[in-house]
């Protein structure tokens, strides 16, 4: 029940996106006459790189000592995206639960894991974006991007702080919120002594951020529309950060609007930039739906099927 005010605002925040675009939904007919080709090419990107989403899953994993194959990365990291596509920020539930089951891997050291992963893109996130606004305003000019200057130079100064700041936390600090941040600041200590770790992770989500943009592309490119590579760039890095902000599922929505502005900032087309959006947005949910329920059937359904009758430990790790 707790979910039901969230879900309901992300409801409206949806609805008032729908309606502030309205003007620029009258060629959705565009979508029609996508050849299932551009469809099966889009699905592949995707594919592609949500396997460079379970490499960094896997290493991040590996830096605990649990020994996660490739594939089943891939897997649990897919059906973390699929729980956040039907309940805002909720992806850790499951994945926890089935790495405390089957590898002992308590809640708060997992969730403290990511962080460091997650921060580590968003400072890729912001540093790509500077970069491909940068030279469009060099060999294109650019006027009234003000607005993304701002969000990708706090997306990078912010995650560059982080990343930097001292990582001891007061003995005094109790409660979720200490023991969170004395578990963050104790795995990206640690992380910080293995620099080689650090940099793959770093060049596997620039790979990644690339692929996204390659698949932006494609959906472009199914609609009969040559768009500016740099454009597409920066329009991918907008449309990542609104995961950051959103409360609606998957930032449904925001993550539309994000590349919808960022075109039309940059081309002036927004109309076309709505149907990209879209179809890649359905892409992004077909292929982690398909991907999440064998996932599911594979490899959670086995493990909580076997621990579901069996009591929880004790204690804070519970």
């Amino acid at each position: 029940m707790k979910q039901w005010p969230k879900l309901l605002l992300a409801a409206v925040m949806i609805g008032a996106i729908v309606y502030l675009c309205r003007s620029h939904l009258g060629r959705l007919d565009l979508l029609l006459q996508v050849k299932p080709v551009w469809v099966a090419i889009t699905l592949a990107i995707f594919v592609l790189t949500r396997m460079l989403d379970g490499v960094v899953f896997h290493l991040a994993l590996g830096h605990l000592g649990v020994s996660m194959g490739y594939y089943e990365s891939f897997m649990i990291y897919t059906i973390m995206s699929y729980t956040n596509m039907l309940v805002p920020h909720a992806g850790l539930g499951a994945p926890a639960l089935y790495l405390k089951s089957k590898y002992q891997l308590n809640y708060s050291a997992f969730a403290a894991l990511l962080i460091p992963t997650i921060i580590i893109q968003m400072a890729c996130v912001g540093l790509v974006g500077l970069g491909f606004l940068g030279w469009r305003a060099f060999t294109s000019g650019l006027e009234g991007a003000w607005p993304l200057w701002t969000a990708f130079a706090a997306v990078t100064g912010i995650s560059v702080i982080v990343l930097l700041l001292p990582t001891r936390v007061p003995s005094s600090w109790s409660g979720r919120v200490g023991n969170f941040l004395r578990n963050f600041g104790s795995s990206w200590s640690s992380m910080r002594q293995r620099p080689r770790l650090i940099a793959l992770i770093t060049a596997v989500q620039l790979a990644a951020i690339f692929l996204r943009a390659v698949r932006l592309d494609a959906a472009f490119a199914a609609l009969g529309v040559h768009a500016s590579f740099s454009g597409v760039m920066v329009a991918i890095v907008a449309a990542q950060i609104m995961y950051l902000v959103s409360i609606t599922p998957g930032a449904l929505g925001l993550r539309e609007a994000a590349i919808t502005y960022v075109y039309a900032v940059l081309i002036g087309t927004p109309e076309i930039a709505v149907n990209a959006a879209l179809l890649d947005r359905m892409t992004l949910m077909l292929g982690t739906i398909v991907i999440a329920q064998v996932g599911l059937w594979q490899f959670v359904r086995p493990v909580l099927g076997r621990t579901r009758n069996l009591p929880l430990p004790a204690g804070p790790n519970r």
